[in-house]
């Protein structure tokens, strides 16, 4: 959201300037938006170099005679973030015909717990993949 700081000069009123932007940003007769080249240097460090326009919006400041007006823009993508499908694959399991059963912890103190983890990193690892 950019914020935009209007004031009346001897040109054009605040109404007048806020009538202005609108139509620089959806001009008469556009009906689907268009992507805008944006340079900002807050843009530039996420990768974000077009826009669209989503929202133009304002507010009378009663004390002045301005007006500030609140300029609102979508990025169509961020840069750099990849969603990844997980690939699910079919494993035949034996079963055994021995149970297992679950073993008791040795130290009852959670400082002290010293189970195996290799399993679940193993899982974390093949997700992150």
């Amino acid at each position: 959201m950019i914020d935009i700081l209007l004031e009346d000069t001897k040109t054009a009123t605040t109404l007048e300037q806020l009538t202005e932007m609108q139509r620089l940003f959806k001009p008469y007769g556009q009906d689907k938006p268009k992507l805008l080249p944006i340079v900002n240097e807050d843009c530039a460090v996420r990768g974000i170099t077009k826009v669209y326009f989503k929202n133009l919006t304002s507010k009378k400041v009663i004390s002045e005679s301005k007006r500030i007006a609140s300029l609102e823009l979508w990025a169509p993508d961020i840069a750099g973030i990849k969603v990844k499908k997980k690939t699910t694959k079919k494993k035949t399991t034996k079963k055994s015909t021995k149970k297992s059963k679950s073993k008791k912890s040795k130290s009852k103190s959670p400082a002290k717990d010293s189970r195996n983890t290799s399993r679940g990193k193993k899982a974390a690892r093949a997700a992150v993949k």
